[in-house]
């Protein structure tokens, strides 16, 4: 398939663009990791397949409509904080 083919018919299929839904699953394994580690976010963000912390900010945000550090803050039990 030429790259263009396989965009056509994976938008189709899954409703999404392709790189849209890479990013959906990177986000996925972020929140996993800041519900659920100490990890640092930078550390998180390049555990993730994300290139810069720029980005990953950016498209966290777009996903969730708040920062990678605000949704550890606001998915965190009390007494972890």
């Amino acid at each position: 398939l030429s790259r263009a083919h396989f965009s056509l018919v994976f938008h189709k299929a899954a409703g999404m663009t392709f790189t849209r839904f890479v990013q959906s699953c990177r986000v996925a394994a972020a929140r996993r990791l800041l519900e659920s580690t100490d990890r640092d976010i930078t550390g998180i963000c390049f555990g993730c397949g994300f290139n810069s912390l720029t980005h990953f900010n950016r498209v966290f945000r777009q996903f969730e409509r708040c920062s990678p550090r605000g949704y550890r803050t606001r998915m965190r039990p009390p007494a972890y904080r």
